[in-house]
Order: structure tokens, then sequence, then C-alpha cells
């Protein structure tokens, strides 16, 4: 980018060598270029920010932060104490379970208790049958290991069919994973009791089952019936409107009423993403083809973590024909973070325009043929999370969404989604909707994903800021947000738009706030993007956190502002000229273009040493 006023010429030089009877005056000008700028520093301080325990934290710096450097690491005592469900505070470290000091286990609840393996639930759909995962050692070749996994575990079969094995992640921090498929004849609870006597093995675990998070049966919008504003760039009072038919120019009745709630329209007047952020919506994919989707959609190829293949609009399962989503749920969700914003269709992402990168985890539930709907599992959670590391750099990866949860402690999703949070990518999950199902003063159990230290857990809210009644509620749960018949994209056709309601719908709501704070400032830490956003939100329900709001419903526009605009320094300046020669009277305007580009401090002054010879205006005009 080129910019002609403003730049500091600390020194000209001007030769002349020609003579005056001549009047031709050969100017030659050597610009040295001095910056001068003001350091950069915001400093959170005026406001003490909650954490979780209900106490205060005091101020962190933002940093000064040049084009090549990388955002420094936050001290752990800088962050928010958020959720530990074990009582301790979140280290960032590995969940590995460690310090067996032996693999003599006769029970499979000495293993547990020893940290071998994990708990499994009584529930025995809450895993899926015939399927383990395990975290190999390590000590020799994937081969070998492999073979001594799948010799160990056929001396429980009385069958001649051996154990399937594949691994599902590359080799990292936590280990190799592999999911194990077991001989018909031989029991999850065998297995581990197995795997926890195996050298070979440091961890082994039941592949942990996920469900959606909606609550609410869908309601299809077959017509819009909404007359689209006349211009991209409407007001209403001051704030930003766009034009699609489901923002009006008067947003308060909009079919999008939730934007309102949490000031989406302030926050674009600071930011909006414009596809500088990337999404990951891991879900039941996105109808690929989707009128207020397909313009949004990320390079890096839709994955289907399922089939461990490239998303397919030519996959169908039961009755459904889906374009790339196996139910909906996923387009919905996507469309929620970033529905083409300015289209003149449908409605408006609350990102405005973040790129998306769909991932399907799910697959088809057959009942006697019939097919009755979609669940996950740990493998293809742990798939999606080793996808979206592979290409986090190209694709800018910032955050994740998952609107699906489960009641197990899952270890391998676990040290995926830390993976992902030490490598600066914030993970935003629906809160769970069991609320209704637990007695009055009684709080539910933790859910997970959501209730892990690195996530943000997303409780429900409807038009009126009341919690539903289905939302959870526990100590874990961290802010609240529009869930409730929230319109938004579906997938039955191209320009199917769709009400849905749930948790599922008020994790995506967050996770577009986020993706507009990574937009302001992407040196920003997931620990704090999560102070921002608690510290900004408005308080729901008993005074400061509570088990029911969490910090209370999410503010964008407020968010947004408290996010500080990194300093980018000049790291160096090309002119247009360093030397020419006019003659008496004539001009040439010299121009300075910056490195990088986007440079925070642009000013620039022009001087000359001498200007009896030739004198230099603010815009750089000799």
């Amino acid at each position: 980018m080129f910019y002609r006023a403003v730049y500091c010429a600390h020194k000209n030089q001007l030769l002349s060598g020609e003579s005056l009877i001549k009047r031709i005056l050969r100017v030659f000008l050597a610009v040295v270029l001095v910056l001068t700028f003001t350091p950069f520093s915001v400093i959170w301080a005026d406001e003490l920010a909650p954490t979780h325990d209900g106490s205060v934290l005091g101020g962190i710096s933002a940093p000064v932060v040049t084009s090549e450097e990388q955002a420094p690491e936050v001290d752990a005592s800088e962050v928010p104490a958020v959720k530990a469900p074990n009582g301790e505070e979140p280290t960032g470290e590995l969940a590995l379970p460690g310090g067996r000091e032996d693999s003599d286990f006769s029970t499979l609840e000495a293993a547990q208790d020893a940290g071998a393996v994990a708990p499994v639930p009584s529930d025995s759909q809450a895993y899926v049958e015939g399927e383990i995962l395990v975290v190999l050692a390590g000590e020799t070749s994937e081969v070998q290991e492999l073979a001594a996994v799948e010799e160990s575990l056929e001396v429980l079969s009385d069958t001649d069919a051996s154990a399937e094995i594949e691994v599902v992640n590359s080799p990292s921090e936590s280990g190799r994973l592999a999911l194990v498929t077991l001989p018909d004849d031989v029991s999850v609870k065998e297995a581990l009791l197995q795997m926890a006597n195996d050298e070979n093995v440091v961890f082994a675990q039941p592949n942990f089952i996920y469900q959606l998070s909606e609550s609410e049966a869908v309601e299809e919008v077959l017509d819009l019936g909404v007359t689209a504003a006349t211009s991209s760039e409407l007001e209403y009072g001051q704030l930003f409107v766009p034009n699609d038919p489901f923002i009006p120019s008067n947003p308060k009745n909009s079919g999008q009423w939730w934007l309102t709630n949490i000031n989406a329209f302030g926050a674009w007047d600071i930011s909006k993403v414009d596809r500088t952020v990337t999404v990951a919506v891991v879900d039941t994919g996105i109808r690929l083809t989707h009128q207020d989707l397909k313009g949004n959609l990320a390079a890096t190829p839709a994955w289907d973590a399922y089939r461990n293949q490239p998303l397919q609009t030519s996959v169908t399962e039961g009755h459904i024909p889906n374009e790339g989503d196996l139910n909906g749920h996923g387009s919905h969700v996507a469309g929620i973070i970033a529905a083409e914003a300015g289209n003149n269709l449908g409605g408006a992402g609350v990102s405005y325009n973040a790129k998306i990168l769909p991932i399907n985890i799910f697959r088809g539930v057959y009942k006697d043929g019939e097919y009755v709907g979609v669940s996950a599992s740990s493998s293809a959670l742990v798939v999606a999370y080793a996808y979206i590391m592979a290409h986090r750099v190209e694709a800018n990866i910032k955050v994740v969404n998952l609107s699906l949860g489960g009641p197990g402690d899952d270890n391998a999703l676990h040290n995926a989604i830390i993976a992902a949070h030490n490598a600066g990518i914030l993970t935003v999950c629906s809160a769970g909707n069991s609320g209704d199902t637990v007695d009055p003063g009684v709080d539910n159990a933790p859910q997970y994903p959501s209730d892990y230290d690195e996530c943000i857990a997303v409780v429900n809210v409807d038009e009126f800021n009341r919690r539903a009644p289905t939302s959870d509620h526990n100590a874990f749960k961290d802010i609240a947000a529009p869930g409730s018949l929230i319109f938004s994209t579906y997938h039955n056709e191209d320009d199917s738009y769709a009400l849905m309601s749930g948790t599922s719908m008020s994790s995506p709501v967050v996770a577009g706030v986020v993706a507009l704070m990574f937009a302001r400032n992407q040196n920003l830490s997931p620990a704090q993007v999560k102070e921002i956003l608690y510290k900004t939100a408005t308080d729901l329900g008993t005074t400061g956190k509570d088990n029911y709001y969490g910090w209370g419903l999410v503010d964008a526009q407020k968010a947004v502002v408290e996010t500080p605009t990194p300093t980018i320094a000049v790291t160096g300046v090309s002119l247009n000229a360093t030397a020419k020669s006019l003659t008496t009277g004539a001009n040439f305007t010299l121009v300075a273009t910056l490195a990088p580009t986007n440079a925070t401090d642009k000013t620039i002054t022009w001087t000359s040493s001498d200007s009896t010879v030739a004198s230099v205006d603010t815009s750089g005009k000799v």
C-alpha cells in the first residue's frame, strides 16, 4: 500500500550539477526516513477482571508485537482460574495420566484407581461397544507395538478373530493414539484390563459417544417474507447494518433478534472478520452448496473425519440427501457463525464473514434398519483435531466450535483440545441440554468437552435473557448466549433456513464473537480472549459468576472494544525515487511504501535539508 502524506524525512541532500545559465537544476534526493513511535501498551487494570473462583485478577499488559514476533506466552498466574473439576488450576499440560508404578492389575477398578485406564460409564450407550482407544508407549517401533497389542488381545478371544488396530493421530507429546476394534466375544471392560497390564500401552479408554446439543425440533422457514434492505451499509442509529433480508433496517424487528441482544451491530462498527480468520465447525458437515455459506468456505478442503476423507456431497445417510451435511445441524451452526453478510440473502453470521472449515465427525444411527439419528465418537474427534492442527497455519484457524457433548471424561479428546489451545486455538462448546432432568437445586454432572478448563462452556438464554430450562448448569459453565428459536441456514436446499434451539445454537454465537476478537488482534492468546469475554459479559442471575449463567450474557461490542489492537512496527521503507533531475519550477511527488503494510503507525513527515534549492510539502511534493 502506498502512503503519500506525512512521513519523516530526516535529511535531504540536494545536489546541483548543471549550469545555471541553462536554468537546469539537477537535484538528487537522498531521503533518510526516521520513524517515531509512541510505545503501545494497554493495561487492563482499570476494571479488575473476574476469575472463576470469584476472586479478581489484576492488570495484564498487552505487549508490543512486531509482524515477525509471536504472541508471548501468558503466565498461568495472570489468567482466570477456570473450571478444573478436580479443584486444581489448569496448567496447559497434557492430560495423560501417569504415575502407575506397575502393570499387574487384577481388577479393572484397581487399574482405574492407578490411572492406567479411564472409568467406564455405567450406561453402555455412552461408549462404542467393541472398540477402545489406547495410547502406545513409544518404546519400540509403531509396527512392533501394534503387533504386540494385537497379540495381547488375542488371548481373550475364544475365536480365531483378531483385533483390528488403526493409528488415529500423528505421534505427539500425548503419545500415539490407536483405535482398537475388538473381536466380537471380547468386551470393552475385558480389553481395558488387559491393556492396563500391557507394557506397550500407557493408557486405555472407551471410545466415548457424543450427541448433538440441540434441544427442540427443527422448524424450517419456508418463506422468508422479509423485504431486503436497499443498501449494504444502512444505518440504524450509528450502527452498521448489512443488507441481508433477515436484518431489515430496524434490527429490533429482525428474525435475527439475537444479533441485537449481543450488540453485534456495535461490534461490526469496530471489527469485521472479512475472511481473515477461520472457524472450524466440527459437526455434521455443512451443505457445501448453500447460497449463504459457500462464499465463506475456507480454501482448505472440508473434511469427513469419520471416514477420514474429503467431505463429499454425494454421501447419503438414511433418508437425507445432504450435499455435505448429515442432518442439517452443522449447516445451522455454521450459519450462526458465518452466514455470508452483505450478500442480500438470508441472514448474517455473528462473525461478519469468518471463513468456515467444515469437519464432519458423525455417522448415521439405525434401529431395525431405520435411520434414527447421528452420533460421534472420541476417535473421530481426535482425527478432526489432527486435521485442524495440520492446517491451522495455512487456514489461520483460531476457533473450534463443538456443539456436542457426552458424559465421559475423555482423555484422548482432552489432549487434542489442550494441544490446540497451546497452539493458540480456542475451543467453544455447548454446555449441554439436560438442565430439566435434575431435581430443583441440584446441578448437572460435568459435561464434556465443555467443562474442560481449556474450553468455553456456553449456556442457552432466550430473547428475554432467561436461561432455557433445558440448559445445563453447574460451576463449570462460563457464559450465556442466545440459543432459543435461532434463525440460520439449513441443509435441505441451497436456500433453506430454519429455527433451532439448544446450547448447540448458543455456542456458535460465542464462537462468532471470538472470531471478531481475533480479527482485531490475531496475537491474543486463548487465555486473554476468555478473560476479556468474561469481564465484559452482562451479568445475569446472581451477582457475579453463578452456575446458571456463568459470567453472564456475551456482549460482542464490549468484547471487541476491550480487545487491544497490536502494535506492529515498521520494518522498512522504500521510495519511488532516490534521485531526480528537475528543471527550475518543476515538481515531483515522492511516494513512500512501508513494510509491513499492516504497520500500525503510518505517520510520514517530509523535510528538506535546503529549502532554498528545493522544498517539500506534507504530501511529499518536491
